[in-house]
């Protein structure tokens, strides 16, 4: 069963009823529960994903009270209609001397007494409770006041009232009013009501229409109204039951009804019984929202839900149930002075700092989800602050305004990942970890889809809500709470992406990876953020991707490979320019080489020549490095090079080239840096004919240059020979430019000199030429060496 004010709420809010059947007791016992252990209001801390690349970050919270009229959050005016007829004078039985009008005016005035204290504790002076106080009883007055009239002759001298009595006007005494002095004008006007007339219920609620339907007589546009209708008997003229005054009282009680006004009413006529079924019974829930569309005593309409007529009785006087009416304004619990405060974490900022409170908003949602406007839910202002050093944002709500019932406060605000959100996320991502951490961040739950569950940096360092809890209309100790973590992802799509590829040149590497740095200068030639340590493995074929966020001004990048013992390093593309704003493709490609290569001695011809006969006489040659050029030249053992031969040998024929190459023989030759080629020189020499008698040797030395070249974009290292031959070296010809070539000539026995040089004799250079050789000549003694002639 729904009463009053209740009914009220549930009307306009869809709000839990109050069980009226309780006692008083019991109601008290429930409200020292309450304020033993009062819930907490439902907040959440929740973050979206816009279209724009910024998210909305919200603080809400969802106002939770059982306070049955929200009198906090919604003006309620309240019509107090009393019976002052002459049966008023009647006690209230049970023995007591007591008369109904002093226990009527006990009851009003401590009630009066609860409003102007609950009035208190609302700072908006538009949301406070005001109370109009209308009696009735006979004639109707449209003036405003406590007076009366003699319904007989009044002497004139005396001022007695003489056959008739004294009997009060039908009227307003007071009209709407909440101010303190006017509460209590009103409790002095209640002080002053006397007893006396008939029961003219129709002319108090048709003042009741006038102060709650009228907004010229102070009725506020939206306010909750109450009546309450206190007639100790039957509604009458005279002295019987009227029904002409019953149905237009009835009809005044569905004009209030019709303008959303509950109607309570109050029977303290003896027998007042809410299920009696006499017609003083019947009227009094007539009257009431017991019958919501009543219309006269005869058409009732249907009983609707709650209850609505209260009677007075031995086990419930006027007192309680005036306690119970004043409770309906100030029971129950709600959270009042709160203040939600969100501190930002450095892994976000807000989207919009030059904007007042940086585009922060209050928006407000009832029950099912709609925007409502504050004054919906009664707010008539709140203060936002930002400050944006310490990346604080905080909404307070007027100090002893409740929160509305089932309707969310969120305070609304975009951010965006901030600077070193995404330059940890790519350095994470660089080192081969996870973008936000090897312990990320999880959402908490209830903080949104992108949020709850998923991983990301936080986007606040701490939020709290502090609020106070209201129980039966008092405030309690100030509470904090924390709100949940939600997480921020970043937007992979504001990252540049730096390609570094791995290339290896005449070798096969056994090694599993390298590691190359990337440091940034600025404009300026200042330092920026780079990343260190980047693996590039084989396992991702010798690619590693680097994430570099986008930024507002322009960044030099540079790659550099970690030392590889043995190995030359080239860069293409090593310096990479990055403009403000821009997050596109990039590649970069790191190319290793040996720092020596292999080089085989094949590669070396020699051509041979024998001039003036046949011959089966071998003849050998000598490579050898050239002294001033053969630094790092070694053997395939690293020891140094020094020479190497080669022998022609066989048949040659007269005037016939034979060629051959050294042995199959590596050596290792230094490697250039890179755009750069490396030259290597050799000599080559004929060694002695062996048997020499009889031929003019070639001692002409002919150079072989090795040229190691640069890396290609085929992935080889070049090597070319070249050979060099004297001015005056007749071998030095086209047909012999590949090849090191070297002629001897034979010197036949016709062509001796007669006579030789230091007395030799025809006959003793036969014998030379016939192969005594040199014992020959030494036997001779004496004898000069032949020098080599040329042949022409």
């Amino acid at each position: 069963m729904t009463v009053g004010l209740a009914g009220a709420g549930v009307a306009a809010y869809g709000e839990d009823t109050t069980d009226q059947s309780q006692s008083a007791t019991t109601a008290a016992q429930d409200a020292t529960a309450a304020a033993e252990g009062v819930d907490a209001p439902q907040y959440a801390k929740r973050i979206s994903k816009n279209d724009d690349g910024t998210y909305t970050l919200s603080m809400d919270v969802t106002g939770k009270s059982s306070e049955s009229t929200e009198q906090q959050v919604v003006p309620l005016d309240i019509a107090l209609v009393l019976d002052v007829s002459g049966s008023m004078d009647e006690s209230i039985g049970g023995g007591s001397s007591t008369t109904r009008l002093q226990a009527l005016k006990q009851a009003v005035t401590s009630f009066l007494s609860q409003v102007e204290d609950q009035n208190q504790r609302i700072n908006d002076n538009t949301k406070k409770v005001q109370v109009a106080l209308i009696k009735y009883a006979g004639d109707n007055s449209n003036t405003i006041g406590n007076q009366r009239y003699c319904s007989g002759v009044i002497g004139p001298i005396t001022g007695t009232c003489y056959y008739g009595e004294w009997c009060n006007y039908s009227q307003t005494v007071h009209s709407l009013a909440w101010e303190p002095g006017q509460l209590q004008q009103e409790r002095d006007y209640v002080e002053a009501l006397q007893a006396g007339g008939a029961t003219r219920a129709d002319f108090g609620l048709l003042h009741a229409v006038a102060q709650l339907n009228d907004e010229n007589l102070g009725r506020r546009p939206g306010a909750q109204k109450l009546t309450i209708f206190y007639s100790d008997g039957s509604p009458t003229s005279s002295s019987e039951f009227d029904t002409t005054v019953a149905d237009a009282a009835i009809t005044a009680a569905r004009q209030l009804k019709a303008g959303t006004s509950q109607v309570i009413s109050i029977g303290a006529m003896s027998g007042a019984n809410p299920d009696g079924t006499d017609n003083a019974n019947k009227f009094m829930n007539y009257v009431s929202s017991n019958y919501p569309d009543a219309q006269s005593m005869s058409e009732p309409g249907a009983r609707g839900e709650g209850t609505y007529y209260y009677a007075v009785s031995a086990s419930t006087d006027l007192q309680t149930i005036f306690d119970k009416i004043i409770s309906m304004v100030t029971s129950g619990t709600a959270y009042q002075d709160v203040t939600m405060t969100d501190t930002l974490s450095d892994y976000v900022e807000f989207s919009q700092p030059v904007v007042q409170n940086f585009g922060a908003e209050l928006v407000i949602r009832d029950k099912d989800g709609h925007r409502v406007d504050p004054s919906a839910v009664g707010l008539a202002g709140y203060t936002i602050t930002a400050q944006l050093g310490s990346k604080t944002i905080s909404i307070s709500f007027p100090q002893g305004y409740a929160l509305k019932d089932g309707y969310t406060y969120s305070l609304e605000y975009k951010i965006v990942p901030s600077a070193k959100a995404y330059e940890e996320y790519a350095a994470n991502v660089n080192a081969g970890k996870n973008g936000y951490g090897e312990n990320p961040s999880v959402g908490a739950d209830d903080t949104g889809v992108s949020s709850a569950g998923q991983q990301g940096f936080l986007s606040n360092e701490r939020a709290t809500i502090d609020y106070r809890p209201r129980v039966n209309g008092e405030p309690q100790v100030l509470v904090e709470g924390k709100y949940p973590h939600p997480v921020i992802q970043v937007d992979t799509t504001q990252f540049a992406n730096l390609s570094i590829h791995k290339a290896w040149i005449a070798t096969n590497p056994e090694r599993d990876k390298v590691i190359v740095d990337v440091t940034c200068k600025d404009a300026a030639g200042g330092e920026c953020t780079g990343y260190r340590g980047i693996d590039i493995s084989k396992s991702s074929n010798w690619t590693s991707t680097v994430l570099i966020p986008k930024a507002d001004a322009d960044r030099t990048y540079t790659v550099t490979e970690h030392a590889l013992s043995g190995f030359r390093t080239d860069y293409t593309n090593r310096e990479i320019t990055i403009p403000a704003d821009t997050a596109v493709e990039y590649r970069s490609t790191v190319t290793n080489y040996p720092v020596a290569i292999n080089f085989n001695l094949n590669q070396i011809r020699v051509g041979k020549t024998v001039q003036g006969t046949d011959t089966n006489q071998d003849f050998t040659f000598t490579l050898s490095p050239d002294p001033d050029n053969a630094e790092g030249v070694t053997n395939a053992d690293g020891t140094p090079f020094t020479n190497a031969t080669l022998t022609l040998g066989d048949h040659f024929t007269n005037g016939t080239q034979v060629t051959g190459a050294f042995a199959d023989t590596s050596i290792t030759l230094p490697t250039p840096e890179a755009g750069q080629e490396a030259t290597y020189t050799f000599n080559i020499a004929e060694n002695a004919p062996s048997p020499s008698a009889g031929w003019a040797a070639d001692t002409d030395a002919p150079t072989v240059t090795v040229t190691v070249g640069a890396p290609t974009a085929e992935g080889t290292i070049p090597t070319t020979v070249t050979y060099h031959y004297a001015a005056d070296d007749a071998d030095g010809t086209a047909a012999n430019k590949n090849l090191a070539a070297f002629t001897n000539h034979w010197i036949a026995v016709s062509q001796l000199p007669l006579t030789g040089e230091g007395g030799a004799t025809p006959l003793l250079w036969l014998v030379i030429g016939g192969g005594l050789g040199v014992l020959a000549l030494l036997t001779a003694g004496g004898v000069a060496i032949w020098r080599t002639r040329r042949l022409i």
